[in-house]
């Protein structure tokens, strides 16, 4: 995939690699007197919600560059409205 994407391939890779770090760094911003059950819960938080963002990061590019990557996408399921019509 790295040869049909390109060097955009390489950027979400680093991407990926920096996301995990994201939770590490905020924790460490907290002070030690936040309570165990507190700092337990925003670290489950903050890894899922950066996990999340991963999941999407990955899903974008292969949105942007599936007739590169040979990924069909059926279009008619994209619409501009999300609520469904009566």
């Amino acid at each position: 995939m790295v040869f049909r994407i390109g060097w955009r391939y390489l950027l979400m890779l680093l991407f990926l690699g920096l996301l995990p770090a994201g939770p590490l760094a905020l924790l460490s911003l907290l002070p030690e007197t936040i309570p165990l059950g507190i700092t337990v819960f925003l670290s489950s938080f903050l890894q899922y919600y950066y996990t999340f963002i991963s999941y999407n990061l990955m899903r974008y590019v292969l949105l942007q560059y599936h007739e590169e990557i040979g990924y069909d996408v059926d279009y008619e399921h994209f619409t501009a409205c999300s609520v469904p019509k009566d």
